[in-house]
């Protein structure tokens, strides 16, 4: 593994996999399935006659990303502060205190003093973000309802982190064979399919549009201390069951068919949506990688406004920090 070309420390954990075990079993998903057949076609007010028959067809493990991320700067910068006079007469102000010094300062134009000072900041950002990894809006180039539907998948998927769940080690038997660390997943399975959805983004990407949110934008005059910590990197697979509804017209002909999942969690009934049979075109072992290439993508995009550093730096700061300049202008190149 490389290292990120950047000065910034970054400590990454390892990223897990985990399984929720349902909450539902087969046969009480079944029973849900059977009150659900009415809902499916609106049979009350239309078919009176009509028949509906649900039939379990898979179960699916569904993924969303859990990423933890956080930041720590401790680095000093400089600012400019305005003193105005109570009075309009006053033609200069003298400042007492700093260092034993008196320091007199004419008035400006403007009739303010300006004053150049250096702050010594600490700041400190965490965030933590869930993140639906397969079901993605249609409407995600639409910032206002993106960010809607953003933040309700993020309540959403919350409440599944309280779920009981089970470690899995070995992605490529989990996706290949739904087995759990050479177990079957489920032993109440009969003749619905098994099918393991893979996320549409892999660990690097996930974390690196996490990483951003973490970033503080800081003209430093020295850096002291500052550290980079991905401490949580979870790809969660939540349990659906899939059923067709078939409904047979008045000769027994099927005259309509729909397809619901269950959430085997929650006991919530979706209509299943046009991303949900699409497929993941990341190859499985990528999907659990994590490097220093997701910092290096960031530094990279955030390169200009993100940190500016001055020649102070050099004079104040490279005792804490050696070569840090030379580190920071070639993650620019």
């Amino acid at each position: 593994m490389e290292p990120a070309k950047a000065s910034l420390p970054i400590q990454i954990c390892e990223p897990r996999c985990y399984v929720i075990q349902p909450s539902l079993t087969r046969m009480q998903a079944i029973t849900r399935a059977g009150a659900q057949a009415e809902k499916t076609f609106g049979i009350k007010r239309l078919f009176r006659k009509s028949e509906v028959t649900p039939t379990l067809i898979e179960r699916r493990l569904v993924p969303f990303w859990f990423v933890r991320c956080k930041s720590h700067f401790h680095y000093d910068r400089m600012n400019s502060y305005k003193i105005t006079p109570q009075d309009e007469d006053a033609l200069e102000i003298t400042i007492q205190g700093i260092d034993d010094r008196v320091l007199t300062f004419p008035m400006s134009q403007s009739h303010e003093i300006i004053l150049h000072g250096i702050e010594r900041c600490v700041t400190d950002r965490e965030v933590s973000e869930v993140i639906d990894a397969y079901d993605v809006p249609e409407s995600k180039s639409l910032s206002g309802r993106a960010t809607s539907y953003f933040r309700s998948a993020q309540k959403r998927l919350t409440q599944y982190l309280s779920y009981p769940r089970t470690q899995g080690h070995d992605l490529a038997t989990l996706y290949q064979e739904s087995l759990l660390d050479g177990q079957p997943l489920y032993e109440d399975l009969e003749d619905e399919k098994i099918r393991v959805l893979l996320p549409r983004e892999p660990a690097n990407r996930v974390v690196g549009n996490v990483m951003k949110k973490v970033m503080v934008s800081i003209e430093p005059v020295a850096i002291h201390d500052w550290l980079l910590t991905i401490d949580a990197v979870d790809l969660y697979l939540r349990p659906v069951f899939v059923f067709q509804f078939e409904r047979a017209d008045k000769e027994d002909a099927i005259a309509e068919r729909k397809f619901e999942q269950l959430d085997a969690l929650t006991g919530d009934w979706t209509a299943l949506a046009t991303t949900e049979v699409l497929s993941s075109n990341i190859p499985w072992e990528k999907i659990l990688v994590l490097t220093m290439d997701a910092s290096a993508v960031v530094f990279q995009e955030l390169s200009g406004p993100w940190l500016k550093v001055t020649a102070g730096l050099l004079k104040v700061g490279s005792e804490h920090l050696p070569g840090i300049m030379d580190d920071i202008k070639g993650s620019r190149q």
